[in-house]
């Protein structure tokens, strides 16, 4: 008679244990790669999307004329309200929005500075 999970012959066989590595066995080996929680993947796609937020708010606010500069602050508005009409109003979305509108609103400010800098050194250029 065969041993292991062949035990009983047929279209159906009988599983003792179900063999998960080499040796045959089901025990946890720590060595086999596992993947991680989802939570730890997301601050990776939170930093990425803060980045690009930053940087449309740097090139708006160092190139776009007047109060055009301010119209990266509807990207993280419309991303945030397409998630609150998915997955409803949740405290962590108005967090992250706020956030998001404060790390653009600081990429715009940047901007206007370098390019009121940038002006003054032509005029100074000019002079």
């Amino acid at each position: 008679m065969r041993s292991g999970y062949d035990a009983s012959p047929g279209a159906v066989a009988k599983l003792d244990k179900a063999p998960v590595s080499k040796t045959g066995d089901s025990r946890f080996e720590p060595w086999l790669p596992r993947s991680g929680p989802l939570g730890r993947r997301m601050p990776r796609v939170g930093f990425f999307s803060y980045l690009l937020f930053f940087l449309a708010g740097l090139g708006f606010g160092f190139a776009a004329p007047g109060k055009v500069k301010f119209l990266p602050l509807i990207f993280p508005l419309v991303l945030a309200l397409g998630a609150m009409f998915f997955n409803g109003i949740e405290g962590l979305v108005l967090l992250r929005l706020l956030i998001a509108l404060l790390i653009t609103l600081g990429g715009i400010a940047l901007g206007a500075m370098l390019d009121a800098r940038s002006q003054r050194r032509e005029e100074a250029a000019t002079a």
